[in-house]
């Protein structure tokens, strides 16, 4: 599908104030981006482990056992409903759909900057944002003609 298409089907969701279920329903797939509520990523990323499931001609309890966790579980996440990372991971595991996680979150890569010179090391934390001084430390202010 295209995105337009996609982002015109959820603005009439929220414009309409409609039932999500009423329309994802009644089209394929809805493209995952980052303006997507929640509760309808899960409901989106539950039909879409459903659809795997289906079509790898698997039942709810041989993937739930498969997987280790309860069919109820799996019944909550096909809802839409949140379950527990580690129990994602080994349904994903299960439909053997467990390399794509490297797309969801791919390996950050070292800048070339980096290579060179002492600090050759991957950076391991984030820097702090500070504020910027407006004030000059020289005392000198714009206008200040003498």
């Amino acid at each position: 599908m295209d995105p337009w298409f996609d982002s015109n089907i959820y603005r009439h969701i929220c414009r309409n104030n409609l039932d999500k279920s009423s329309i994802i329903g009644k089209y394929d797939e809805i493209k995952i981006t980052s303006t997507l509520p929640d509760a309808t990523l899960l409901e989106e990323l539950g039909k879409r482990v459903r659809q795997q499931r289906v079509g790898q001609n698997l039942t709810q309890g041989q993937l739930a056992d498969a997987a280790g966790i309860s069919v109820r579980t799996l019944e909550r996440f096909k809802a839409g409903q949140p379950i527990q990372l580690d129990k994602f991971i080994r349904i994903l595991r299960v439909l053997r759909l467990s390399d794509n996680v490297d797309l969801l979150l791919p390996e950050n890569e070292i800048r070339p900057l980096q290579l060179i010179g002492p600090k050759a090391k991957p950076r391991q934390r984030a820097s702090s944002r500070r504020p910027r001084d407006t004030t000059a430390s020289s005392g000198w202010v714009w206008g200040d003609g003498a």
